[in-house]
C-alpha cells in the first residue's frame, strides 16, 4: 500500500557555501504550486540583480511527481539536476530550494558545479525545519435536530475524526470532517457503531442513518510525527 503521508519543511533557510572564488547562496521555501515558487525566484532576482545565475528545484505534491529543475544558463545538468536530487534524498514534498550564484573568475568546469550545486542544496536542506502531513478522505453530513444528539455524539467520542466546519440553520446542520486514508474503513465502521449505539459487528451489517458522502480529499499535521 503507498504511504498515505508526505514529509515538507514548514519554514525558509538559508546558507553560504564559497567555491574558488565563486558564492553560492542557497534558499529553502515550503511552496505549494509553481506559481508561488516562481515568486520567490523573481524575488531573488530582485534581491541579487547582479547574480550569475539563480538556478532552483521544485517538488511538489504529496507523491512529489510534479517537480522541475532549472539549470538557468548553468551548462546542462550541472546545476538544477543536483539540487532536484537532493531534495529526492531528503524526501520532502513542496518544497523550492534555490541556489544563487555569483561567479568568482575560476571556472569550475562540469563536476565542480555538480558538486557545488549539489553541496548547496544539501546544506540548505541540512538545516530545514520539517513535519509529516497525512493524507485524509473528506466527508460530509447533513441532520436535522432531530438526530444530532447521537451523531455528534458518535463524531467527537472518536479521535481519529477531525472536525473541518459545522454549518447550522433552522432546520438542521452539516459537519464536514476528515478521516486519514489508511484508516477509513476501520473508523467509519466504529463511528457507525457508536452513531447507532451497538457494536463494529452488528454496524457492518447495517448502514448509515444519514447520507455520509465523501467530498474529496485533503491532509493534515501528523501527531506524533512518523
Amino acid at each position: 500500500m503507498a504511504a498515505d503521508y508526505y514529509k515538507t519543511p514548514i519554514a525558509p533557510a538559508d546558507t553560504i557555501l564559497r567555491e574558488r572564488g565563486s558564492k553560492f547562496m542557497a534558499y529553502l521555501w515550503p511552496v505549494r504550486d509553481p506559481q508561488e515558487a516562481q515568486q520567490h525566484i523573481d524575488a531573488l532576482w530582485k534581491m541579487h540583480p547582479k547574480a550569475s545565475h539563480v538556478c532552483y528545484a521544485w517538488r511538489l505534491d504529496p507523491d512529489g511527481l510534479n517537480y522541475r529543475a532549472n539549470d538557468d544558463g548553468e551548462p546542462a545538468g550541472t546545476a538544477g539536476k543536483p539540487i532536484l536530487n537532493q531534495i529526492l534524498s531528503a524526501g520532502l514534498s513542496y518544497v523550492l530550494v534555490a541556489v544563487v550564484r555569483y561567479f568568482g573568475g575560476t571556472p569550475l568546469g562540469t563536476s565542480g558545479l555538480i558538486q557545488a550545486y549539489g553541496q548547496s542544496a544539501a546544506d540548505v536542506l541540512a538545516l530545514a525545519l520539517t513535519t509529516n502531513r497525512f493524507l485524509t478522505h473528506r466527508y460530509t453530513v447533513a441532520f436535522d435536530y432531530a438526530l444530532q444528539p447521537a451523531l455528534s455524539r458518535a463524531i467527537y467520542k472518536n479521535p481519529d475524526i477531525f472536525i473541518i466546519t459545522e454549518n447550522y440553520s433552522d432546520t438542521g446542520g452539516q459537519y464536514e470532517f476528515e478521516i486519514r486514508q489508511s484508516m477509513v474503513s476501520d473508523v467509519l465502521l466504529k463511528f457507525k457503531a457508536d452513531w447507532l449505539d451497538t457494536t463494529t459487528d452488528q454496524a457492518a451489517t447495517l448502514g448509515f442513518p444519514l447520507a455520509v458522502e465523501q467530498k474529496g480529499d485533503g491532509d493534515r499535521l501528523m501527531h506524533p510525527a512518523t
